[in-house]
């Protein structure tokens, strides 16, 4: 049988698991809104389940020809890779209704070897060939989407999607990590990643922060879509703050516990399950969590860190601490947050910043942005490489 708990914070603590009896002894658990996949080696049994009502019910029992990969469920349809392809079914059909996804159909390629990885989220499908493609493909239309495909020069092994798929890790087999904006088309390496790592956990809402498990220890890190240097991933740690306002960061280790698994990231909490007992657990975030005697400058640099600006703003703005007021000036313009870069320096009393920010606030174009703030920096080597690049008028 399988336990289901539901760990959003709205839910009552007290409430007990949802008992699902299940006909497989599970080598791996597959969780959807509504329903559950349970199975081992070659086979897999899909129940129904509704949370509310506490009931569930058998959907259907496949066996496949060869070793099942990875499982995954969207709107009523199954998505298993079974050794280097894809099968994507409704619950309810036959085996004769399937719809199979090789690199060679879907790449319209010969010899692009076979798909190592794949993630589900509503509505995509997204996969990962040994050739170091790395497709989105519509489950609700049945079909690729070629505008989001890019080639990497590795094969990808892992992927590791945030909850609407908009940002993925993804681990190539040189044991590399980066991440993947399919909307840009775009592979940010993942700086110190453990090679020995365990997985790989967005947090949930902030869309933008995901955590390494290797262990009992966690990485954290920050995707900045927008700097001055591009998008960028930044590993978060302990920040210190020099009298000029600029900072320096030692990454840091954050420690989980040896008997936890970690499971899910949510509202800066983690919920594992315990190695001995099974029980399901949720603790606070080592990294969120804080103690109450921690002061201002620990928080401000705490926010800093994640790049949560307004939080750093709103600490920055009363203490009137002239190092975090530099320190989030700096940030600010490093991420190209001209709003909040004004209304720091108006704090400061820069008049002459002031100006020179308002003059870009309404600059759309990001490159020619960048420029501008490398020129604001004194870095005019930067601020020409980004002009150069700009299309002639």
């Amino acid at each position: 049988e399988v336990a289901l708990l539901d760990a959003a914070p709205s839910s009552p603590r007290e409430a007990p698991p949802q008992i699902v009896p299940v006909a497989v002894a599970p080598r791996f658990l597959t969780v959807g809104e509504d329903v559950l996949a349970a199975g081992d080696e070659r086979r897999v049994v899909w129940y129904a389940y509704d949370a509310k009502a506490r009931t569930s019910g058998l959907l259907c029992d496949r066996e496949y020809e060869g070793r099942v990969e990875a499982v995954g469920v969207c709107a009523r349809r199954s998505v298993v890779l079974v050794e280097g392809r894809v099968e994507i079914r409704a619950l309810d059909a036959d085996d004769a209704d399937a719809r199979i996804l090789s690199p060679d159909e879907t790449d319209g390629e010969r010899g692009e070897g076979t798909i190592l990885s794949m993630a589900v989220v509503d509505p995509f499908l997204i996969y990962g060939t040994d050739g170091g493609r790395i497709h989105y493909y519509s489950l609700a239309d049945e079909s690729g989407l070629d505008y989001s495909r890019v080639r990497h020069t590795a094969a990808i092994v892992r992927i590791f999607a945030n909850e609407r798929g908009t940002r993925c890790v993804v681990v190539d087999g040189e044991a590399k990590a980066y991440v993947y904006n399919p909307a840009l088309l775009e592979l940010t390496p993942v700086p110190e990643f453990p090679s020995q790592y365990d997985t790989v956990l967005w947090e949930a809402p902030h869309r933008n922060v995901f955590f390494v498990f290797e262990g009992a220890a966690m990485h954290a890190y920050v995707y900045a879509l927008e700097t001055i240097r591009g998008p960028m991933v930044l590993k978060v740690g302990a920040l210190t703050i020099g009298q000029s306002g600029e900072t320096s960061t030692s990454p840091t280790l954050f420690a989980l516990g040896d008997d936890l698994i970690p499971m899910l990231c949510h509202d800066e909490k983690i919920t594992c399950q315990s190695k001995t007992n099974g029980q399901i657990t949720t603790i606070a975030s080592p990294v969120y969590d804080r103690d109450a005697k921690s002061g201002n400058t620990d928080l401000f640099a705490h926010h800093l860190s994640l790049l949560q600006l307004e939080k750093a703003w709103q600490i920055a703005s009363q203490d009137g601490n002239v190092k975090h007021l530099l320190a989030l000036a700096n940030k600010s313009m490093q991420v190209m947050h001209v709003p909040m870069s004004i209304c720091v320096y108006r704090k400061i009393g820069d008049a002459g910043m002031v100006m020179a920010l308002e003059e870009l606030r309404h600059v759309e174009d990001k490159k020619l942005l960048a420029g501008h703030i490398a020129k604001l920096f004194a870095d005019y080597a930067m601020a020409q490489d980004h002009f150069f690049i700009q299309p002639p008028f």
